[in-house]
């Protein structure tokens, strides 16, 4: 004889759990990149810089100083901001919420876009070296986000819980 009552909320699946902390992994990933490439490749970007200038004319130390300063706070803070984003939507993403799923899938496959970007460009060494990593964590962060034993958590029903009959 079934019994009636109120089943309490479902347990969140270990899948979401791995898929928040691959999110979390790729934020690592492109920190790292941050970090390293601008303290091995600073001078690098201050010769894009110098050659940037000189294509308005003679320029100072202290306005090639400022344009590198300038470009890699730039980068910083669009980095950073990305980085929020993918924290948000990673942590909503881990409560149940669907749309924060849908959300967080279409910027890991920009992510994924990016990083095949970074791989195939000319950039730095290290930025090259740590792309597919990045590549490999978005794509399995997708794939365990919509594995078979995720997808109930995200239906609003299943995360509540219910009255049975």
């Amino acid at each position: 004889m079934p019994s009636g009552g109120f089943t309490g909320p479902m347990p969140r699946p270990q899948a979401v759990s791995i898929a928040f902390g691959l999110v979390l992994l790729g934020i690592g990933i492109v920190v790292l990149m941050l970090v390293l490439s601008l303290v091995i490749e600073y001078d690098a970007l201050t010769e894009s810089m110098a050659e940037e200038l000189a294509k308005d004319g003679p320029y100072t130390e202290g306005e090639l100083h400022a344009a590198t300063s300038f470009t890699a706070g730039l980068i910083s803070v669009i980095v950073g901001v990305a980085a929020g984003l993918f924290l948000l939507f990673g942590i909503l993403m881990r409560t149940g919420r669907n749309w924060a799923r849908v959300v967080l899938t279409v910027l890991l496959s920009f992510g994924m876009l990016v990083s095949i970007l970074l791989g195939a460009l000319p950039f730095g060494l290290v930025i090259r070296f740590l792309a597919l990593p990045l590549f490999v964590v978005c794509v399995f962060a997708v794939g365990v986000m919509f594995s078979r034993s995720a997808g109930p958590y995200f239906d609003p029903r299943a995360r509540m819980g219910s009255w049975g009959a």
